[in-house]
């Protein structure tokens, strides 16, 4: 496969052992001072999410254009009529290196892992548990030989799990695969899944380009000017899938995530027509009510006048777009 740079193309975000943030401030090296209010957390019980199992019919259903369907926390199901995309894949019980520690799911899957229709592309945004699953990659390419498209350092990870059809890009390129573009793009954020692999390996956000309409999932991301610069460099995406979970304290989590307001002002930054909010609702991450993004953005939204754009989903619930 070919990769193409953008005109703004640089490697400011390298440095020689690794990457590093550009913007104003560094990723907060989520080093807790005072752990127990975050495990007292975990061990507290959470109304559960609502969801709805997805059923065959829904996913062999004619699609006019693209469809979305929203798996829980990162992970998307993307139909188009010639392509079906996952993005952030993870179905894990707990997102942790251990089976029997770590936030636990608090909702049900709306869909198994045997029941994923034929998946072309995955597209990981970075290497956290909850964003990559071992379990989940290892199945989706042993039964479907799906293209993984990831940032930087992370096919040799991949590779080592017996992933073989991986392609990684920097910052600011783009691959063609079938009638797609699908370009990789910055995000405000981090890496590592352990102690000792801090930002050894790129994170990203991703665009997909197609005539039949335009889709950025953003990963998981703080607030920058980058969200700015993507319609600026490409152009406006029709729907904008953002976190706005995992927010709380403000003071630990705002260079890492952005919340419910910063995740509409990056909306109105990228100039989409829609708003699919996630990244909430599926596991612990942080200290804010589970419940409480979503009222957030609605409030907040209200208050922009923008409240039409907003594609509230539960958990198993789906974005068509005609």
């Amino acid at each position: 496969m070919k990769v193409f740079k953008h005109l703004n193309f640089n490697r400011h975000h390298h440095k020689e052992n690794g990457y590093k943030n550009i913007w104003k401030a560094s990723p907060r090296e989520y080093q807790i001072a005072n752990a127990a209010p975050f495990i007292e957390r975990f061990l507290t019980p959470q109304a559960k999410t609502d969801f709805k199992t997805i059923d065959s019919k829904e996913l062999n259903a004619m699609v006019d254009r693209y469809r979305v369907f929203w798996l829980g926390h990162a992970t998307t199901l993307i139909q188009y009529n010639s392509l079906n995309i996952l993005t952030d894949p993870v179905f894990a019980n707990r997102v942790s290196p251990f089976d029997f520690i770590g936030p636990r799911r608090l909702v049900d899957l709306p869909l198994a892992l045997d029941d994923l229709p034929k998946i072309d592309v995955v597209v990981i945004s970075h290497n956290h548990y909850d964003h990559l699953d071992k379990n989940a990659a290892r199945f989706i390419s042993r039964n479907f030989n799906s293209l993984f498209l990831v940032p930087l350092g992370l096919e040799k990870l991949l590779k080592s799990w017996g992933i073989n059809n991986v392609f990684e890009m920097d910052w600011r390129t783009y691959l063609e695969h079938k009638e797609f573009k699908f370009h990789c793009m910055p995000a405000k954020h981090f890496s590592g899944r352990s102690i000792n692999d801090r930002n050894q390996t790129l994170w990203c956000s991703w665009f997909i380009e197609s005539n039949a309409g335009d889709i950025y999932f953003a990963g998981d991301s703080a607030y920058s000017s980058h969200f700015s610069e993507i319609q600026e460099v490409i152009k406006p995406p029709e729907t904008a899938i953002l976190p706005i979970g995992a927010y709380q304290p403000r003071n630990m989590m705002n260079e890492v995530h952005v919340d419910p307001k910063e995740a509409l002002v990056a909306f109105e930054n990228l100039k989409a027509k829609y708003f699919l909010p996630i990244h909430w609702g599926t596991y612990p991450l942080a200290m804010e009510p589970l419940g409480e993004p979503p009222r957030l953005v609605r409030e907040f939204a209200k208050q922009k006048g923008i409240s039409n754009s907003i594609q509230q989903l539960i958990v198993g619930g789906c974005l068509r777009v005609k």
